[in-house]
């Protein structure tokens, strides 16, 4: 029997996923007996516990790995993917600026700029400021 053992693992302090032996019978039925009988005769003679030694994963024995950092080569592919990413975002970002602009003036429905109503000075107003004392 091939067993694979991957020992890039932290064990846990407690058994996290523990099996148990159980059969379902209806209450009262009349079978209760012969299955405690049959099941207490497979016990004696270890038969519960081969068979659950043979569908049982093995433990694993593996170096504690707890508490050493990460390294930088495990985690270059992961920054790598972001700067990648992030280059894309600004070339896609760049290119809709140019699109929008180049399709901005060749549609040539550019707004000229009206002059405001505050910047325009009526005659009475231009003759006060050129009568006012320079500063």
């Amino acid at each position: 029997m091939l067993v694979f053992k991957d020992c890039k693992i932290v064990p846990l302090p407690q058994k996290t996923n523990p099996s148990y032996l159980a059969f379902a019978l209806q209450k009262d039925s009349p079978f209760l007996e012969i299955f405690n009988y049959f099941l207490l005769k497979m016990m004696e003679v270890g038969e519960i516990k081969r068979i659950t030694e043979k569908y049982t994963t093995f433990s694993q024995e593996c170096p504690n790995y707890s508490g050493k950092p990460l390294g930088f080569n495990s985690c270059v592919t992961a920054f790598g993917l972001l700067c990648f990413g992030l280059a894309i975002a600004w070339i896609l970002y760049l290119g809709e600026l140019i699109a929008t602009g180049i399709k901005w003036i060749s549609s040539g429905q550019r707004k000229k700029k009206e002059p405001n109503k505050c910047d325009v000075k009526t005659d009475q107003q231009a003759k006060l400021t050129n009568k006012l004392p320079p500063f």
